[in-house]
């Protein structure tokens, strides 16, 4: 029991390791505007999401977020939305930076009045690469392990012979 607890304790640090590295390594780059990339389409989502109510199809509906309620959309998975959602109701300056941008991007605001702020998404990108990174470690066996000893330990008892004469 303690072997696991101290393995696990082992894991938690090595993930807060990784998470350290991966958002210092983001926060060191160049600050960005929220409109880069596919931004755009996510935030004007979630701009939908947080004014309106309604998940929309973003830039590709007709009609002008900022001004009135879109149409419900299912051209986007709703998962990055809702994370810019949690991201907006955590963080205010988020929330307004986020909003500046989809309104410039609906010609309704001119875009150099919006503040270059992103790092509550940097730092949820930091947490789900961190998440990657531990889910795939644990797909393969450690390398202190000796000849799968982990995985037969899983094994009901009856197979465990069988895999042990053909290592």
């Amino acid at each position: 029991m303690w072997d696991r607890l101290s393995d696990c304790g082992a894991r938690i640090i090595f993930g807060l390791i990784v998470f350290a590295v991966l958002a210092t390594a983001i926060l060191l780059q160049a600050p960005k505007w929220l409109a880069d990339f596919d931004q755009s389409f996510y935030l004007t989502i979630a701009y939908d999401l947080n004014h309106h109510g309604t998940f929309s199809n973003g830039v590709f509906d007709e009609v002008n977020s900022a001004l009135a309620a879109p149409p419900p959309g299912k051209f986007f998975a709703p998962v990055y939305p809702w994370l810019i959602v949690a991201a907006t109701k955590l963080d205010d300056r988020f929330a307004s930076a986020a909003d500046c941008v989809v309104e410039a991007n609906e010609k309704v605001r001119d875009g150099a009045e919006c503040e270059v702020y992103a790092v509550p998404m940097h730092m949820m990108h930091a947490a789900l690469l961190t998440l990657d990174l531990s889910l795939q470690l644990q797909r393969y066996p450690r390398a202190s392990d000796q000849r799968g000893a982990e995985t037969s330990k899983r094994m009901p008892r009856s197979q465990r012979k069988v895999v042990q004469d053909r290592i």
